[in-house]
C-alpha cells in the first residue's frame, strides 16, 4: 500500500508543485523552476525534477547552503512542512491535494503513535 500511496503523492506534486510548496513554478522542460514573481532567480531557489522511473521528486538547490539535492518528501518534511518523518509528510501532502492514502493497520498504527508523540 506505501509503494501505491507515495506515487498517487508524486504524481499530484508533479502535476500541481505551487499546493505542496506555496509558491509558484514554471514548468521548462523536464523541471518544475521556483519562480520570485514572473523571473526565476539561480540563487536560492530550488528546481524539482521527476526521476527516471517516475517514482521520485529530486529537489536541486541553487546558491544555498543546504544539500545539493535530496527528495521531496524530505524536503517538505524539513523546510516546509516541518514533519517528523516519511509517513507523517506523505500524509500531511496527500491531505493538502485531497488524496485518500491506503494504510494497512501497523502503519496506521505507527501514524497514530508518531502524532501522540508529537
Amino acid at each position: 500500500m506505501a509503494n501505491e500511496n507515495k506515487q498517487a503523492v508524486v504524481t499530484a506534486i508533479w502535476e500541481n508543485p505551487r499546493t505542496a510548496f506555496g509558491c509558484e513554478f514554471r514548468q521548462t522542460g523536464r523541471y518544475w523552476e521556483n519562480l520570485r514573481g514572473d523571473e526565476y532567480d539561480e540563487r536560492g531557489k530550488i528546481r524539482l525534477a521527476l526521476k527516471s522511473d517516475g517514482g521520485n521528486i529530486m529537489v536541486f538547490y541553487n546558491g544555498s547552503s543546504r544539500p545539493e539535492t535530496t527528495d521531496v518528501f524530505t524536503y517538505l518534511g524539513e523546510y516546509v512542512l516541518n514533519t517528523g518523518g516519511f509517513k507523517e509528510t506523505l500524509a500531511r501532502v496527500a491531505e493538502l491535494y485531497g488524496i485518500t492514502l491506503q494504510f494497512s493497520t501497523e502503519e496506521r498504527q505507527a501514524l497514530t503513535r508518531a502524532a501522540l508523540a508529537r
